[in-house]
């Protein structure tokens, strides 16, 4: 089970309870702005939190995030309202085990609160137990459901009345290799009369959870991360690359006991419908309890481009103009030359030059070069011309008629050069 999350009354979120290895929060805000352009993420300290967070880091207060995503659902959409949460196995002689199943309104989980039932039950695995409350999937913690083997095995959740569904979650088995059982699996949502408002397939296998958000939404691309700090090898560029790998994400190294910063531009299209739901979503794979303990988001309307200014800018900014040296003077120009408005058309004049002088292919012409002295072979009269009977060695000259060449000149054409110059 993941950590349990509290809005405070900055508008804040802080993490407490369960501490897991690893977590994924999702933070839902709706919003009157209009024409959203960018988000900022503030990472803030906090005395529950080991050395004062910003993360759940085990004596560390570390905290690496994954990924940051964003989901943007219009005021005029409506999730659609279920009774019945069905999931089927379809193929011969399978066997569907489930660790848990959740589903939720917009407040809590409901699944506890109904009634499972499942095609066949393996032992003591009934249905019940993919409701308790309990995501661990191994399965001599007593806490997953088990089919015998049949031919497309189902399981079940009666809700008791039509509800509206924003998010169903499946857990996995996890032990002995077995969650692999848990392929080609198909979920569908039934209203009452058992009508399908609802369904998705699903080919991956969970691992160990796949998580679905029912209503239409659009995924917004966030992009031009910047942020005040970023450990080495850990940019917060990573955290919005699509890539939901454990070792990759934005981390704040040893930077602890304070607060931290990011902005992510959107890219496409700002937001323009007000009262739009915001979902975000903050996966944490880094592991050993590298999770977000007190954060908060925001958005903004303010034109790009929206930048987090790193720790040495704001150092020089603090100081005034005229006691900058000129190296930071230099350091500021450079940092926002990258993104200045005002230079925009320039960069873009000058990318296309640059392509139009790659584009030139060079002229091949040979050149004859001197080898070097280490390389040059030894040259000798030949006797009767055979060079087959070598004779004197014989070294670089000039004939006798020359001027003398300068001392110290080379013998070879710049000596010469030198030597035939007035």
């Amino acid at each position: 089970e993941g950590a349990t999350l509290s809005k405070l009354s900055d508008n804040s979120i802080l993490a407490a309870g369960n501490s897991p290895e690893r977590d994924t929060y999702t933070v839902k805000a709706r919003t009157p702005l209009t024409n959203i352009t960018a988000v900022r993420l503030e990472l803030l300290p906090d005395e529950s939190l080991p050395k004062r967070g910003p993360g759940r880091g085990l004596e560390s207060g570390k905290a690496v995030l994954t990924e940051l995503q964003l989901a943007v659902r219009s005021p005029k959409t409506e999730p659609p309202r279920a009774r019945f949460i069905r999931i089927e196995l379809p193929g011969a002689q399978r066997v569907l085990s489930l660790a848990e199943v959740q589903v939720f309104d917009e407040r809590e989980n409901l699944a506890p609160k109904g009634t499972a039932r499942q095609s066949s039950t393996h032992g003591s695995a009934e249905a019940g137990r993919a409701i308790d409350n309990n995501t661990d999937g191994n399965f001599d913690a007593a806490s997953t459901t088990m089919s015998g083997a049949q031919d497309n095995p189902w399981w079940e959740l009666d809700l008791g009345a039509d509800t509206p569904l924003e998010e169903i979650a499946i857990w996995n088995r996890t032990d002995r290799g077995l969650g692999t059982r848990l392929a080609d699996f198909k979920v569908l949502a039934l209203d009452a009369q058992r009508k399908t408002v609802w369904e998705r397939n699903i080919n991956a296998v969970p691992s160990p959870v796949a998580r679905f958000r029912v209503p239409a939404e659009k995924e917004v691309k966030l992009q031009n991360a910047s942020a005040d700090f970023s450990e080495s090898g850990f940019a917060v560029s990573r955290a919005v690359d699509g890539n939901a790998d454990a070792k990759n994400g934005w981390g704040i190294g040893d930077k602890t006991g304070r607060a931290h910063a990011a902005s992510f531009e959107l890219g496409g299209n700002p937001i323009q419908e007000p009262d739009s739901l915001l979902i975000f979503t903050l996966v944490q794979k880094f592991g050993t309890q590298h999770t977000l303990g007190h954060f908060r988001i925001s958005a903004t309307t303010q034109p790009p481009p929206v930048r987090e200014l790193p720790e040495n800018i704001k150092e020089i900014l603090a100081a005034k103009p005229e006691e900058r040296s000129d190296k930071q003077r230099d350091e500021l120009a450079n940092y926002f030359r990258d993104f200045a408005p005002s230079l925009v058309k320039i960069d873009e004049r000058l990318k296309k030059l640059r392509k139009e002088l790659d584009d030139i292919k060079p002229v091949a012409l040979p050149v004859m070069r001197e080898l070097a002295a280490d390389k040059r072979r030894e040259s000798h009269l030949l006797n009767k011309g055979n060079f087959l009977d070598p004779g004197e060695k014989v070294e670089p000259g000039v004939p006798a008629s020359f001027h003398p060449f300068p001392k110290d000149a080379p013998m070879n054409r710049f000596g010469l050069a030198q030597c035939a110059s007035p």
